[in-house]
């Protein structure tokens, strides 16, 4: 019964936080303060925060069933990993129970890659030197990098970073940023889900 108040919870503090996202989009957009294109940004960006919020408490929910980051499958529930080791799969209903969803639900016009989990690199000054847990979506535009930076309070100009490192730099101990990866020159968000 615990865990079911928890859920509730969370959903609730969700639906209060997009609410106020939309609330404040609407009064800017009556005021004629700011364009109609960056609030319906703003919004979008909030609707994919809740999202990634979604993704750590799924992971959270694995780490509950005694599973290691080693464990677990990342892979979207269609795959093979997820439907053989359902309770595995961090997109799957018997597993963490996130709904798998790419970026281009969010922003429109985003020809990023699907989104993916990987447990191969550390950011500087998150957690400790060991490989952190960290969500990815890469190949997206300049202007979506920018927005989802400010979104974040964060400068907008993303940070150029060599991600064949074994850790990347990161920006000033900040877990959810936007940066340009330095071999391919595309830009990439980067979300901690898991600080090791």
């Amino acid at each position: 019964m615990k865990k079911q108040q928890g859920n509730v919870l969370f959903l609730i503090l969700v639906a209060v936080v997009l609410f106020a996202a939309l609330s404040y989009a609407v009064t800017q957009s009556s005021r004629g303060g700011g364009n109609a294109d960056s609030e319906i940004d703003q919004v979008n960006m909030a609707a994919y925060g809740s999202y990634i919020s979604a993704v750590r408490l799924g992971y959270q929910r694995l780490r509950l069933k005694g599973l290691s980051s080693d464990d677990m499958t990342f892979a979207p529930v269609w795959s093979a990993p997820c439907t053989s080791n359902s309770e595995q799969c961090l997109f799957h209903p018997d597993g963490g129970g996130v709904v798998f969803r790419p970026l281009s639900d969010f922003v429109k016009g985003s020809a990023g890659l699907d989104g993916y989990i990987a447990v191969s690199q550390s950011i500087e000054d998150v957690g400790t030197a060991a490989p952190d847990v960290m969500y990815f979506e890469e190949d997206i535009s300049l202007e979506t990098c920018r927005a989802f930076n400010k979104f974040m309070g964060l400068p907008a100009d993303p940070i150029r970073e060599d991600t064949m490192d074994s850790s990347i730099d990161g920006m000033g101990g900040a877990t959810e940023f936007c940066y340009q990866e330095d071999f391919f020159g595309w830009y990439a968000i980067v979300i901690v889900v898991d600080a090791l």
